[in-house]
């Protein structure tokens, strides 16, 4: 009788934690969602806007954005340690957007073209560790946009 109640006591718990779990888990996908769609609004305005950004500094466009850069990429222009002209910006940490990359998954993201190649790209990236830090701010805030590539609005699915 005594093992039969703590079974039962035992289910009940389990079935309460797990329930729990579920509202949880539905909560953080619908506030995901709603995260997800509110970066393609800003970013379609950006899209729409995004020559008003040419020729100006890359903290002209951050400002006005209103979306908190988490992480970059690097891209070598021709050849692997050629000169950097581009990064492209995330908007989730290093670790998620380097998973999302590496399962060919669709994400919000803006790849800046700069008028001069950047000085010291590669110490930069791996100094640190693909996350949008002050000091790789700084290092790029004052380079000049030369265009503007938006991934992941409506206008480019």
């Amino acid at each position: 009788m005594k093992t039969l109640f703590l079974f039962i006591a035992a289910a009940l718990i389990i079935a309460k934690v797990e329930n729990s779990f579920a509202g949880n888990f539905y909560s953080l996908k619908k506030l995901n969602f709603q995260e997800q769609q509110d970066t393609i609004k800003f970013l379609e305005k950006v899209n729409a806007q995004r020559s008003k950004y040419h020729g100006k500094d890359l903290n002209t466009l951050l400002k006005d954005l209103k979306l908190e850069v988490k992480s970059y990429t690097i891209a070598p222009a021709n050849k692997p340690a050629g000169p950097v002209k581009t990064i492209t910006l995330y908007f989730q940490s290093a670790a998620v957007a380097d998973d999302k990359i590496k399962r060919h998954r669709r994400q919000s993201a803006v790849v800046i073209t700069f008028e001069n190649a950047i000085i010291n790209a590669y110490g930069l990236y791996l100094q640190s560790d693909g996350e949008w830090t002050d000091i790789v701010n700084d290092a790029y805030g004052k380079l000049i946009i030369k265009n503007i590539t938006v991934r992941g609005s409506n206008q480019n699915r």
